[in-house]
């Protein structure tokens, strides 16, 4: 005797899949029959499978503004922080992703993106049980500029207005940068593997009459500073160390900057100067 063959309406099986965006397998689950039933049926009726990924379509996706500024900022943070791929080649999505232990950090990538698309975060522990956050921020493709390879270099469109530079290195300053007071003086640092990036930075700086130093402070192959592990490239650093060089870079910089930590310590360094100043322990 043949077996009894399941009928699921052509309308139910297309709202189910491409309206509600549901799997296969969810598809299966709630009129409970198998999964090979369900693509069965879908093949006879002629349905085209969504490309992967498209199941994020259901949440809504807003094109990036095209803000100059705002692209400068958000390269610059992600050159120093982020990551982003499609998960396939005709993939309508631009996942940008990253991993911290730091909850202002996520506060950060979140407030950038979340107004373009869906993000996600998910908690897990390291190995010396800390909280360790990864977060996913699903965007559309008006987002392609940020499938770039590293390490990135400074695009011309950056060069052409200062205000791009500023929001530039206000972005990788954001993921990379330290602002500390140091035997109760105020410090710039960032130290990096981006030699090209760091480099611009400080010819952006002597442009600017900002006297800043650029040097090497590791060679690749090096042990760390734990004296374990080892340098996977050369490590770089950018100071500014000048009270008069940090106060104007401070307050070029200040306007431009989105990390809630970043600009509690800038207003250290400029309050450390300032105070500096007036009890006469550097001139103006």
């Amino acid at each position: 005797m043949s077996k009894k063959r399941i009928i699921i309406p052509e309308k139910q099986l297309y709202h189910l899949y491409f309206k509600k965006k549901l799997s296969f397998s969810k598809i299966a689950k709630l009129i409970r029959i198998s999964h090979p039933t369900v693509v069965s049926r879908f093949r006879e009726y002629g349905f085209k499978a969504r490309k992967y990924g498209e199941w994020l379509t259901k949440y809504k996706k807003e094109n990036f503004s095209g803000n100059d500024e705002e692209k400068a900022y958000i390269m610059g943070f992600f050159v120093g922080d982020l990551n982003a791929y499609k998960p396939s080649k005709n993939s309508d999505i631009i996942v940008v992703r990253c991993h911290s232990t730091q909850i202002s950090q996520l506060h950060l990538v979140k407030s950038l993106f979340n107004k373009y698309g869906h993000v996600t975060i998910s908690e897990s522990k390291t190995t010396n049980n800390r909280p360790s956050f990864h977060i996913n921020c699903y965007l559309n493709n008006s987002f392609s500029f940020l499938l770039i390879k590293k390490p990135y270099r400074i695009e011309d469109w950056i060069v052409k207005k200062n205000k791009n530079c500023i929001s530039f290195i206000a972005g990788y300053i954001d993921a990379e940068g330290n602002f500390i007071l140091n035997q109760n003086r105020a410090r710039f640092k960032i130290d990096s593997y981006d030699f090209s990036i760091l480099s611009w930075m400080h010819n952006w700086c002597k442009k600017h009459k900002i006297i800043s130093k650029f040097k090497l402070l590791a060679k690749r192959g090096s042990l760390r500073y734990d004296k374990i592990y080892r340098w996977n490239n050369d490590l770089w650093r950018l100071n500014i160390n000048e009270a008069n060089a940090l106060l104007k870079f401070c307050r070029t910089i200040l306007p431009f900057l989105k990390h809630r930590k970043r600009i509690k310590d800038v207003k250290k360094c400029v309050l450390n100067i300032i105070k500096r100043r007036r009890n006469g322990t550097i001139k103006s």
